[in-house]
């Protein structure tokens, strides 16, 4: 299916929704954004991934308000400017997801090139990229090795208990992608990054 949004068009919107996301101090004006992104994920062929964060985006600036409002406790505003800023995360990850769900890395570092971007910045790009998925992966080994340890790999499990989930799971997954980023630069560097 033919996609009415230009790529480039698409690759000039991250960075620029991406800064005035922070601007944006009222909840309307956010949301407004957060729509304006899902109709471009929407006429680009990515409205499922695109709901998905609507929806988390929703719920963050839900906690945030019943937090803010309706709490006297002495962590409510802490835990609002929390839920503030996942909710400003959760849509700079929308925006990424609009990409990676719409581009392929070819078409992106080719359409960086095209858009006369150094060509330090398009490889950082495409090793950055090519980074996230490797750390998926081992995200995903990680757990399994867990379950066949009988660790509870819930959501509650690992809420129920952070410091387990960060030995268990964390350690690995930064030692991981350490090793993973060491080969990465290697690569980098063997494709002239540094000149």
């Amino acid at each position: 299916m033919k996609q009415i949004i230009p790529s480039k068009a698409r690759i000039i919107l991250v960075p620029v929704l991406s800064l005035v996301i922070f601007f944006v101090k009222d909840t309307i004006g956010f949301l407004s954004i957060a729509l304006f992104v899902l109709l471009v994920m929407t006429l680009s062929n990515a409205f499922l991934a695109g709901i998905k964060h609507i929806l988390m985006i929703l719920i963050f600036i839900a906690l945030q308000i019943i937090i803010s409002d309706y709490c006297n406790v002495s962590l409510a505003a802490p835990l609002a400017t929390v839920f503030y800023v996942l909710a400003r995360f959760c849509l700079m990850g929308m925006l990424g997801k609009m990409i990676s769900r719409t581009m392929s890395v070819s078409e992106l570092i080719r359409d960086l090139k095209e858009m006369k971007l150094p060509e330090t910045v398009v490889l950082s790009i495409s090793i950055m990229l090519r980074f996230f998925p490797s750390v998926r992966d081992e995200f995903k080994l990680i757990k399994d090795c867990m379950k066949i340890r009988g660790i509870d790999t819930s959501a509650v499990g690992l809420i129920s208990h952070p410091i387990r989930s960060i030995e268990y799971i964390l350690v690995p997954v930064l030692m991981r992608s350490s090793k993973i980023s060491d080969e990465l630069t290697m690569a980098g560097t063997v494709r002239g990054l540094r000149k």
